[in-house]
């Protein structure tokens, strides 16, 4: 606001109502089809975790710049981020040094047989596992974010290949359960 104001554009005075909470839903509900599902659930749980319980009830016009934001913002338009850029502002973990790939060492300093594995290929296994416990496509399309159950099949084809066995052997006790029942007698004692 304090930007629009600057430049003389004309401001709504309902506008300083609207609560944190109707601005970041919109900016949420604007960055879900430009970002992919897992970096969306990113933002959404940051969201409601950190920003919207302590701010989300405070309408936009009871906000007031500090100095350093001040600067932060000088020269920006009002659509545009005050750190980073649109585009990859997120930080990704640091796979080479961060926490994870310290814990991995540590644990083939005590154990040399102990893999090599990254954050990923735990996602891999979940993904393993929840398909071999008879997870359906879709909600391992869901719990992995991915944006379509073909995306999960393309990647996890090759699991769900067990399931024709049981498929195959669920309809031959069903194909047997009927014909059994169609090929005994009547009951003749009627």
């Amino acid at each position: 606001m304090e930007t629009a104001k600057a430049r003389g554009d004309y401001i709504n005075p309902t506008d300083a109502r609207i609560t944190i909470a109707k601005v970041g839903e919109e900016w949420l509900a604007a960055r879900e089809s430009i970002v992919k599902p897992s970096t969306y659930h990113s933002l959404r749980s940051a969201w409601r975790i950190h920003v919207e319980p302590g701010w989300g009830a405070r309408a936009v016009g009871s906000l007031r710049h500090s100095t350093p934001l001040r600067v932060a913002c000088a020269g920006k338009d009002s659509d545009e981020l005050v750190f980073g850029k649109e585009e990859g502002h997120h930080r990704r973990p640091q796979s080479q040094d961060g926490w994870f790939a310290a814990a991995v060492k540590r644990a083939q300093k005590d154990d040399p047989t102990f893999p090599r594995i990254s954050p990923h290929d735990l996602r891999h296994t979940v993904a393993s596992l929840a398909i071999s416990a008879g997870a359906n496509v879709k909600a391992v399309q869901r719990m992995l974010g991915h944006a379509s159950a073909a995306m999960t099949l393309d990647t996890y084809a090759d699991l769900f290949d067990d399931d024709l066995d049981r498929v195959s052997a669920a309809l031959d006790q069903a194909r047997s359960s009927s014909i059994v029942a169609t090929v005994l007698p009547p009951d003749i004692s009627e």
